[in-house]
């Protein structure tokens, strides 16, 4: 590019700068687009390039809080909009990090002498960026950016070169230091079975509590709670227990065993009643969403699960309902339709479920945690899954993962005792007994049914039968479905 160009491109960048934040922050973005490719040309230097990241910086940083929000609800199949949206923060951010590493690599070489900043600020404003857009990532169920965990590393060790890994680090280098562990640890709670608001939560808390985690070059003798990751390897962390590290390479290890120990004990707190607030933690959400998501990050970061079953490598075809209502509807003898059922290919299945991919048909609304009927070909009877994680590349793509919950359901309804008066009873699914896994009768329902006291079960297939019941135990709870046990009262049936 020319120095004619750098100028105008230069001009241009500070003319969108001066301009306030748009009321719709989507706005934004075509002018963001122009500013990333100027940013990356190749003949700029480190110099004029921080000078352009100084300019940038703020308002993308401003710009990516602003359109987080509208993330936060996504489901699959993604709308176009919000594709665009995610697509276009994920640029940003890798686009971000790319020339921080840059100009990083040109001070640590000694290569620019003129710039007043240090290798650790650099490192940490570009593993901001890193974060970031793995944040982007989960919220939308995309896979995770090319290198961005060789980048990650690359970075940790630039940042670290003149310090051990006992030592206590200063400021820009215990930032850089704490925002590679809110990844790891991010990455060890296994964020692809959360849902985006889920995500989102967990992030704030490894934001203020993540500095537990414990990073090493060498693994402990007992090592069964660590997890590496290799720099040459661009891939997420491995837990031992699952795959014991390569001998040879430069390795990093760590531990979320502490982070789950803090965990346990503010679980303890909240559930004493103590404000989230007085812990740090955002007040929008729900208490006990707050606290399932961090019990479910707790135990895989006090212990890391091994597979338990081999997974069998299949190809063949399923039809799924992801629509609830209408499976409901369905089970209850509706004819099927077009518009309820999608074909999938089974791409592996181990006795806890299945790995599917979408070849054809409707799907909307497709959201971690939320339940499926699933079946082998029309005629056949209707499985029932939850969705454990689901990713998408493209609007073409769409991969979910199942854990098989019943081999059949019954469509009821449940009527609680005390309801206001002319409140309809709750559309539920009644699965039956499993006396293998030691489980009763359950009811699937609506997430917040669960506490509901005495109701009435009501069946009105093959013929009518009221059943009046008490909760039992709760088997199962998501963000959107829970799964519990009844038991029905043998006096009270008409």
């Amino acid at each position: 590019m020319s120095n004619l160009s750098q100028a105008l491109s230069l001009q241009s960048a500070l003319a969108w700068l001066e301009t306030p934040l748009p009321a719709d922050p989507v706005e934004d973005l075509p002018p963001l687009r122009a500013m990333l490719i100027a940013l990356n040309e190749d003949d700029i230097d480190g110099a004029r390039l921080l000078e352009r990241l100084e300019l940038i910086g703020p308002r993308a940083n401003a710009l990516s809080v602003a359109l987080k929000p509208k993330l936060l609800d996504a489901n699959l199949p993604l709308a176009h909009r919000m594709r665009d949206i995610a697509e276009t923060l994920i640029d940003m951010h890798v686009t971000l990090a790319e020339c921080y590493q840059r100009v990083a690599n040109e001070v640590n070489s000694a290569a620019l002498t003129t710039i007043r900043t240090d290798v650790p600020l650099l490192c940490a404003s570009a593993m901001q960026n890193l974060a970031r857009q793995f944040e982007v990532s989960l919220l939308v169920a995309a896979p995770v950016p090319p290198g961005m965990w060789a980048r990650a590393q690359t970075l940790y060790y630039l940042m670290r070169h003149s310090f051990t890994l006992d030592e206590t680090l200063p400021g820009t280098t215990a930032l850089a230091d704490k925002l590679l562990k809110e990844m790891l640890a991010l990455a060890a709670a296994q964020p692809e079975g959360l849902t985006p608001r889920e995500t989102s939560f967990l992030m704030c808390y490894l934001a203020r509590y993540a500095v537990a985690v414990d990073i090493s070059a060498k693994m402990p003798e007992h090592g069964d709670e660590w997890f590496w990751l290799k720099d040459t390897r661009d891939q997420a962390p491995m837990a031992v227990v699952r795959r014991a590290p390569p001998a040879a390479g430069r390795l990093l290890f760590f531990s979320c065993a502490e982070l789950g120990q803090t965990t346990l004990e503010l679980i303890a707190r909240l559930t004493a009643g103590e404000p989230p607030e007085d812990l740090g933690l955002p007040t929008e959400a729900q208490l006990p969403a707050y606290i399932e998501v961090l019990r479910r990050a707790q135990g895989r970061w006090g212990a890391p699960a091994k597979r338990q079953f081999t997974r069998r490598h299949k190809s063949h075809r399923v039809q799924v309902c992801t629509n609830p209502g209408m499976l409901w509807q369905i089970l209850g003898g509706k004819e099927d339709s077009d518009e309820a059922i999608s074909d999938w290919m089974v791409l592996n299945e181990s006795p806890e479920g299945y790995a599917m991919m979408h070849v054809s048909g409707l799907i909307m609304g497709l959201v971690t945690g939320s339940a499926v009927g699933l079946r082998s070909e029309a005629n056949k009877p209707w499985n029932i899954s939850i969705v454990r994680w689901a990713r998408s590349d493209n609007e073409e793509h769409v991969e979910i993962g199942l854990e098989l919950v019943s081999p059949g359901a019954q469509p009821v309804h449940i009527a609680a005792h005390g309801a206001p008066a002319g409140e309809a009873p709750v559309a539920a699914l009644l699965l039956p007994p499993l006396p293998r896994l030691g489980r009763g009768e359950t009811l699937l329902t609506t997430r917040g049914q669960f506490c509901l006291g005495r109701f009435s079960l009501i069946q009105d297939h093959p013929r009518l039968r009221i059943s009046e019941c008490e909760p039992g135990k709760l088997a199962v709870r998501t963000s959107s479905i829970e799964i519990f046990e009844f038991r029905r009262d043998p006096g009270q049936l008409t």
